[in-house]
């Protein structure tokens, strides 16, 4: 039937995008929004640890993939330059040369160039 299958196809698309808020309003409100903002507060100096935590990078990226399967209308560029600046804090702390903040901005400002580019 049709209708049935229209209400199935709406339901689950509606459940993805209830789950994908849910998600960020109680795991991560620094996963809100585009991120774009937050990225370019962190390049001009401010020393925000929450955006770029691992909790952010992962809420932010189920966040995305649930809200594009629910069929959302939503640029992924601004999304996905904030999860390349959370990946370049994840592996920030692998190398020493990142432990200082200037040269993570740097680091930082490589990846969301890259992160655009995905």
């Amino acid at each position: 039937d049709g209708a049935a299958a229209f209400l199935i196809f709406v339901g689950v698309g509606t459940l993805m995008a209830v789950a994908s808020a849910l998600l960020v309003h109680f795991f991560a409100p620094t996963a809100s929004g585009s991120g774009i903002p937050e990225v370019k507060t962190i390049l001009n100096g401010f020393v925000m640890p929450d955006v770029v935590s691992f909790r952010t990078l992962c809420v932010k990226v189920v966040g995305l993939m649930l809200s594009v399967a629910a069929g959302m209308a939503l640029g992924k560029e601004g999304p996905l330059v904030h999860v390349a600046v959370c990946w370049a804090q994840q592996f920030s702390g692998l190398f020493p040369q990142f432990q200082n903040e200037g040269k993570r901005r740097e680091l930082f400002s490589a990846a969301a160039p890259a992160g655009v580019s995905t």
